[in-house]
C-alpha cells in the first residue's frame, strides 16, 4: 500500500496541479552519464484529507508540469542571487 500522510504536514515543497512535490532528504540533485541535471523528488497526489506519495510512474504531462515548475522555481532563486549580488558589488 502507498504510504498516506496527512497534507497538513507537507510543507515543504511545491504544489502542481492536485500534486505535492517534495525533495528527499540528503543530496537530490545528480548527473546523468550525458552530463544532464535532474532531481530526486516525493511526488504525492493530493485528495481532499490525505496525500498518497506515488511509488512509481507518472504521467509525462505530470512529470513536465513538475519540472517546468522547478526550473521556474530555480530561475527565480538565480536572478535573485545575481540582483542580490549585483546591489551588494554598487
Amino acid at each position: 500500500m502507498a504510504e498516506e500522510v496527512n497534507p497538513e504536514n507537507l510543507k515543504e515543497g511545491f504544489r502542481v496541479g492536485e500534486y505535492f512535490v517534495s525533495f528527499p532528504p540528503g543530496d537530490f540533485i545528480h548527473e546523468d552519464e550525458n552530463g544532464k541535471l535532474f532531481a530526486n523528488v516525493d511526488v504525492y497526489k493530493i485528495h481532499k484529507d490525505k496525500a498518497q506519495k506515488i511509488n512509481g510512474a507518472i504521467t509525462p504531462e505530470v512529470e513536465q508540469a513538475i519540472s517546468d515548475e522547478l526550473n521556474r522555481i530555480l530561475t527565480m532563486a538565480v536572478d535573485e542571487f545575481e540582483k542580490e549580488k549585483d546591489n551588494v558589488q554598487d
